[in-house]
């Protein structure tokens, strides 16, 4: 449901809450020990954060993919994203 309504919310220019609705979504799959469905979501929030010039979702964004990175065994690469 959270992905369907960020594609309202995408359709109707309102990038910003999109990206909020996919890295919630994001979150959901992390928690549920799927980094790669996460990863898919949060790539989508941060250019949507980006192009709404919301640096705030930008930055929550690039948190996110660094806990993927830790979930997937790969502290180094974790922390460019910190």
């Amino acid at each position: 449901l959270l992905v369907q309504a960020a594609a309202l919310h995408e359709r109707t220019g309102r990038r910003a809450q999109a990206g909020a609705l996919l890295d919630s979504a994001a979150m959901a799959h992390l928690k549920l020990g799927s980094p790669d469905s996460a990863e898919r979501h949060i790539r989508r929030a941060l250019a949507l954060g980006r192009a709404a010039s919301d640096r705030r979702l930008e930055g929550w964004s690039l948190s996110l993919l660094g806990n993927v990175r830790l979930m997937q065994g790969a502290p180094d690469s974790a922390l460019v994203y910190f």
